[in-house]
């Protein structure tokens, strides 16, 4: 693997490390919204341990799979802290909330969230 940066036309940028011409192992990619994920990577798809952010301060930091969160994550929103479980990118269960004291509030059902738009 090597390390190397790309940058794409319409403003998006990967910085990190790649293989074959892929994204590879651990790197930084950066939308030309301003969101931006730092983690694992495999295939050119985010895949493993990462953290995904949205401008305006949400945040995901969790397990992904074949490019959407899959398995355990939290979802930081709002002075929120919410801890769930994810496959194929849609939410399948909360674990917990807390709020931005750290106190818990009450776990409901929630619909999906919008995690990304690849």
């Amino acid at each position: 693997m090597i390390k190397g940066v790309y940058e794409w036309n319409d403003g998006k940028k990967y910085e990190g490390t790649w293989k074959n011409n892929n994204m590879e192992g651990k790197g930084k990619y950066f939308y030309n919204d301003g969101r931006i994920y730092e983690g694992m990577f495999h295939n050119n798809l985010k895949d493993g341990f990462g953290i995904f952010y949205w401008p305006e301060g949400r945040r995901y930091e969790g397990n992904w799979l074949k490019g959407k969160p899959h398995g355990k994550g939290k979802y930081f929103s709002k002075g929120k802290i919410k801890v769930g479980i994810w496959k194929k990118g849609v939410i399948t269960k909360w674990i917990s909330k807390r709020n931005s004291q750290g106190l818990k509030i009450k776990a409901g059902n929630d619909s999906q969230i919008n995690n990304n738009r690849n």
